[in-house]
Parts: structure tokens; sequence; C-alpha cells
């Protein structure tokens, strides 16, 4: 699993100088130091904070959780959807997600409820 924060070291005026970035925009971070005239000596990946090893499961389902919400956010917030339907649906991903052992569950019973209750109207 790629590590949430790194720590970059680079060269700017003869100074050496570190920062540390967040995975999502490290690539972003590199490119604009670049672009200042900046070298970047290396790039440290920190460890993550929680000793206990992730559970891959648990993972892919927060993944698969948080796509389906954001569409559907995106959705109602383009008003393609109202507020009740858009909580009816945050309603029931909690509950599946809950009430499910693994991620193919998880999305199956979603599909369903998808196809019963969404597309109905």
């Amino acid at each position: 699993m790629l590590p949430k924060t790194f720590k970059i070291v680079y060269l700017l005026n003869g100074k050496t100088i570190s920062t540390e970035c967040s995975a999502y925009s490290l690539h972003e971070y590199i490119d604009k130091l670049i672009e200042d005239g900046s070298k970047v000596i290396c790039l440290f990946a920190k460890n993550n904070k929680s000793k206990k090893p992730l559970d891959e499961n648990t993972v892919e389902m927060t993944k698969y959780y948080n796509s389906r919400y954001n569409y559907y956010y995106k959705q109602y917030k383009s008003n393609r959807i109202d507020k009740i339907t858009f909580e009816k649906i945050k309603e029931e991903l909690k509950t599946l997600r809950k009430g499910s052992k693994n991620v193919k569950e998880f999305a199956d019973k979603f599909v369903i409820y998808e196809k019963k209750e969404l597309k109905k109207g």
C-alpha cells in the first residue's frame, strides 16, 4: 500500500531544504519544485503511524463506499437527484457496508439496491 506522506529533500540556491507532502499531491509538488529551479535530491516514504497492519478487505470496502458516495453526491449537487433520495442512498450504503463481509458482497448488494430502488423512477 502506498504511504500517505513523503519527505522531499531538495537543493535550492545552494541550501538543502526538506519538506513533506501527501501522496495525493506528490507529483504536483515535485513538478513545482523543478519549475522553481530546485534539484530534488531524494524522496523518503514516511511510515504509517499505525503499527497494526491494514485489513485489505476494509480498505477495498471503504474505497467502494467512497466511490459510490461521491458519485451520488455529485448527482445531488447537479440537481439530478433530490436530497431525500441522496439521504436514502447514503443510509443504504452505510447499512450495506456494515452488513457485508467483503467488497464483492457489498457491491452486489448495492447494485441490487440501485436496480430495485433507483431505476424505477
